[in-house]
């Protein structure tokens, strides 16, 4: 226990004695199963043509795509007041007077969030159980999935983080977070398309093309809608991504035993890593000028007065 980030040890007690993090986990819970029981009504109304599990499949992604969509928009409303919280109840210079590194602060607050989304998934297994007993769904992608959403949280988290260290309001690093997650959905997949049209008018060669077509797969592997999609394609055994990137690209695409969710995992914890980086940087202590600290030992010292 003594080996555990102490922000992450007092966040937990915390966490877990706010009656409002179950009564949230209980809604989530009961929208969840009203989504399941729905979806399995309709597999036993089309049942009479014989059972598909293609519908099963369908259940579990919609479930998937779901604590996604929550995930999404809970995580920076609970991430976005690790530090502007501290700073509001003026509880983060004691913070930081400690012996821990601002990384490590920064990263004890992720640490947190990461946990809420655990205890969300480990509380919707009951319910998946009932999906496991249809069939046509393993045990390997729930795991992958579980893996999935834990590292898209964590990066959802890194966000919210990065902006608390920003923003010394609650309200704003929130609003802020939520406007800039939902912006990466749009705004990286204009971003591609705005390289790929600069650089069809102009006419660069084929090195430099490749380089845009880098370029616009690490933006696109951050889009929280490729993302979701490359995991269905992961679980369906189709190349739906690839086929919309090779589209964009105005190129095919096949490169062996690399899949999109690879690259946007890849991406996801490289971004997490950086903003955490950056989060730190922010959080730091502000160090005066050197002239400044002169004139503050020139007042200080009793010698001069």
């Amino acid at each position: 226990m003594k080996m555990l980030n102490p922000v992450f040890r007092k966040d937990m007690r915390v966490l877990f004695r706010n009656i409002k993090v179950y009564i949230g986990l209980t809604i989530y819970l009961l929208i969840l199963v009203f989504i399941t029981n729905s979806i399995l009504k309709m597999i036993n109304l089309n049942s009479y043509n014989g059972f598909n599990p293609e519908y099963v499949m369908g259940a579990y992604l919609t479930m998937l795509g779901f604590q996604m969509l929550v995930i999404t928009f809970v995580i920076p409303a609970f991430t976005s007041s690790s530090i502007s919280g501290e700073r509001e109840r003026q509880t983060l210079d004691f913070m930081l007077i400690t012996r821990m590194k601002t990384f490590d602060i920064v990263l004890g607050k992720l640490m947190s969030s990461i946990m809420l989304v655990c205890l969300m998934i480990v509380a919707s297994m009951p319910v998946y159980a009932v999906i496991f007993y249809y069939g046509g769904v393993s045990v390997i992608n729930f795991l992958f999935n579980t893996v999935f959403l834990i590292i898209y949280s964590a990066f959802i988290g890194s966000i919210a983080v990065f902006f608390s260290t920003i923003f010394k309001k609650t309200a704003a690093a929130t609003a802020v977070s939520n406007l800039f997650v939902i912006g990466l959905s749009i705004g990286t997949a204009t971003a591609a398309g705005t390289i790929i049209t600069v650089c069809s008018l102009v006419g660069v060669n084929d090195i430099a093309r490749s380089i845009a077509g880098i370029i616009c797969v690490a933006l696109i592997s951050l889009n929280p809608v490729v993302s979701f999609v490359s995991v269905i394609d992961t679980q369906l055994g189709s190349d739906l991504t690839w086929e919309f990137i090779g589209g964009l690209l105005d190129s095919s695409i096949d490169i062996p035993f690399l899949q999109v969710w690879h690259i946007v995992l890849i991406m996801y914890m490289l971004v997490t890593f950086l903003l955490l980086k950056a989060a730190a940087i922010n959080l730091r202590p502000i160090k005066k000028s050197g002239r400044k600290n002169k004139n503050i030992r020139k007042t200080a010292d009793p010698e001069n007065n």
